[in-house]
Parts: C-alpha cells; sequence; structure tokens
C-alpha cells in the first residue's frame, strides 16, 4: 500500500497525504514498520496523521523547532495554518541535556520571531529531555490540536539506527501530526 500511496502522490503533485493512525501496541507493525511510517519516509508530500477519535478544534498549534531546514520548512507551514485558521502557535525546543539549553533557546526564538513578523500570537516553550516525550507533553499541557513538525525522512537502515522524533511523536500522541517535507 504504501508504494501505491507514494507513487498516486508523486504522480498528482500532492501537497499533503492524509492518514490514519491505528492504535498503538502491535508488536509485529513495531518491527516491521507501518504503511504510514514508510509513506512519511518515501513521499515529498506532506502527511497528515490522524490518530482515532481525534478532533480539531481550532485551539492552536505546537511547532516544534531544532534550527534545520526541516524544522524551518515546518515553521513556514504553521505560519500558513495559523493566518489561516486564526490559531495560536507554541514554539517547543527539545535540548537533550541542560548544556545545550542555549542552543535550544536560540532556535525557538528564530521561529518565534518569524512568526511574530507575520503578526501570529505565538509563545515559546524551551524543554529540557528526550524530544518525543517533551513535545507530546508540550501539546498535551497546552491543548494543541495539531503538531506541526519537519521530517529528515531517514528510512531503511538509517532510520532503524537513528530513529525518528517524528515518528515516535505520532505513536505517542493523541492530536493530529502534520509531518512537513522538503
Amino acid at each position: 500500500p504504501a508504494t501505491e500511496i507514494i507513487e498516486q502522490a508523486e504522480m498528482s503533485s500532492m501537497d499533503v497525504i492524509v492518514m490514519g493512525r491505528r492504535d498503538k501496541g502491535d508488536l509485529v507493525r513495531a518491527m516491521l514498520g507501518s504503511t504510514t511510517e514508510e509513506v512519511i519516509g518515501g513521499t515529498h508530500s506532506d502527511v497528515l496523521v490522524i490518530p482515532r477519535g481525534a478532533e480539531i478544534k481550532a485551539k492552536g498549534l505546537v511547532l516544534p523547532v531544532d534550527g534545520s531546514r526541516y524544522s524551518q520548512a515546518a515553521a513556514v507551514t504553521a505560519l500558513n495554518l495559523a493566518t489561516q485558521c486564526n490559531v495560536p502557535i507554541t514554539v517547543v525546543s527539545v535540548a537533550v541535556d541542560e548544556r545545550l539549553k542555549d542552543d535550544a533557546q536560540s532556535h525557538a526564538d528564530q521561529a518565534f520571531n518569524l512568526l511574530s513578523e507575520a503578526n501570529i500570537k505565538a509563545a515559546v516553550d524551551v524543554r529540557v529531555g528526550r524530544p518525543d516525550e517533551e513535545i507530546v507533553a508540550c501539546a498535551r499541557e497546552h491543548g494543541a490540536d495539531l503538531i506541526v513538525m519537519g521530517s529528515h525522512g531517514r528510512t531503511g537502515l538509517e532510520r532503524l539506527l537513528v530513529g525518528s522524533v517524528s515518528e515516535r511523536v505520532i505513536g505517542q500522541t493523541e492530536c493530529p501530526v502534520m509531518v512537513v517535507k522538503l
């Protein structure tokens, strides 16, 4: 299924692929990957992943940033969504330890400035910990309806060895996640 979805999206020049998310916990799926994970890794289109029962009520967005070009692309997408839907954005940047907190603050401030220049109501939340866990906690605490994040698009062995923050966020959160691709 993933190959067909990717081929159709590429042939049609789709901007966004919308996919559902099954409940987590299937050991075989976790070991072998899922169609959603394969699509995210293999497409050039953005992918909106919606967990069963999730609703978007225009309360706000969470924008995780790490200073990469992928998170910069996500910032532009979040800015456009916030402009169209008139919702605030919480910019979250996570340092894996205290020594990197200044870098995380700098990344968050950069995104905040972009949003402020566009008159988007925004707040900054800098945290220390595991990025996926802190992003999910931030979305929960702020009552966000959507997480908009960039993806490096790793596949195969590289994904297995390095992992994917976006993949782990999708698996843990109860709100939809927009994975922005370059």
